[in-house]
């Protein structure tokens, strides 16, 4: 599934007038095999199959990194990782330590224990899946949700864009943004965008410990100096329900 994601990359970047500068040079590999159908017909936007190739159970990581040449111009590196849960790590963010807070916010809208996928057809002949969470449904009310993916014509890949919104909806969505010291430790060079991490945030009204993950890392640079901010959310939004 990592060589779908950047064969598409590949054909986007061989369109005419497109910017070519984006790489593919990985090799790394998945071991998970998956089959793709793109009908020229349907104009498939290349940036919507990529991500779809992550909206599913047991799917893929994606990012893109920026380097600059010595004469200051950009080359971006397509980069997959698999599994999505992300990489395991030591590094620990201490509010009130190395890390200070910025922001916090729990939100419990996005909550589902039920999904219907919407598949392709129209009318009576439309492909549906429904996936439930078990235990979410043993413990809460029933919480529903939809998602549709008109192309997709394969059960098993409906299933797995259910699995994927559920997983998402198992828990209330925690969200941390922090600034973080660049010449502390870690260092900022040593963590990365998914990297799994401990946060400790005994820090005010706020008490809780355990591990995060980073989703976004922003670095700034001023007249003040460097900074470097990030956002952690909640791991357990990134596994995989058992069905």
């Amino acid at each position: 599934q990592l060589d779908v994601a950047r064969s598409l990359v590949d054909l986007a970047e061989g369109v005419a007038g497109s910017l070519g500068i984006i790489s593919t040079s990985a090799t790394n590999t998945s071991g998970k095999v998956v089959n793709r159908l793109y009908n020229a017909w349907d104009r498939k936007p290349f940036g919507e199959a990529i991500e779809q190739l992550a909206e599913v159970e047991s799917g893929i990581d994606f990012s893109y990194q920026v380097a600059y040449d010595a004469n200051g111009t950009p080359t971006v590196e397509f980069v997959t990782d698999y599994p999505a849960i992300g990489r395991a790590t030591n590094f620990v963010f201490d509010l009130g330590g190395n890390a200070e807070a910025l922001s916090f916010t729990r939100d419990g809208s996005s909550r589902v224990n039920e999904v219907d996928a919407l598949g392709a057809g129209e009318g009576p002949n439309k492909r549906i899946l429904t996936r439930t969470n078990p235990a979410a449904l043993s413990t809460e009310p029933l919480l529903q949700a939809s998602i549709s993916v008109g192309d997709v014509v394969v059960s098993d890949t409906l299933s797995n864009h259910a699995g994927r919104v559920l997983s998402r909806g198992s828990d209330s969505a925690v969200q941390y943004a922090i600034s973080v010291d660049p010449g502390g430790e870690p260092g900022i060079t040593e963590y990365r965008l998914g990297d799994i991490v401990e946060l400790r945030a005994s820090y005010g009204y706020l008490d809780d410990s355990g591990d995060y993950r980073i989703v976004q890392k922003a670095v700034s640079v001023d007249s003040s100096g460097e900074s470097v901010n990030l956002s952690l959310t909640n791991i357990v939004l990134f596994s995989d329900i058992a069905h």
